[in-house]
């Protein structure tokens, strides 16, 4: 730090919301079944004034890829690609989830998003 205040920002909008659906697994071999969401983002950037605009980020710019990753993932079903008990395949048009080595669900895949989480809690998906 240059001794100057770091800040901290938050944006959030009414617009920037998606609508998803997804399943976790919890402790003990149990899975949620699938249900939905209706979610609404924000997000908080810290950082140093630059020393010619005067701000810490372009907000404008923020705001456009927040809005663009809440279209990636409106409407559509969550998938954690990265849990040790999901298995997520892609097969051609359609991905296959497994549960702890059972067949759950078969989606197409346009209806598909593949997250490289372990699980679609909502503390995982805050790490997006």
């Amino acid at each position: 730090m240059n001794g100057r205040p770091q800040f901290r920002v938050t944006v959030e909008k009414d617009d920037l919301v998606f609508a998803s659906a997804h399943f976790i697994t919890l402790d003990g071999h149990r899975c949620e079944g699938l249900h939905g969401h209706n979610y609404r983002v924000r997000a908080a950037v810290e950082g140093d004034v630059t020393d010619t605009a005067w701000f810490v980020f372009d907000f404008i710019e923020l705001k456009r890829i927040m809005s663009r990753l809440c279209g990636e993932i409106d409407h559509l079903v969550l998938l954690p690609t990265g849990s040790p008990r999901i298995r997520v395949a892609e097969e051609g048009d359609r991905v296959t989830v497994a549960v702890d080595g059972a067949p759950r669900y078969v989606f197409p895949r346009r209806d598909c998003a593949l997250l490289p989480l372990p699980n679609t809690t909502a503390e995982m998906l805050a790490r997006l």
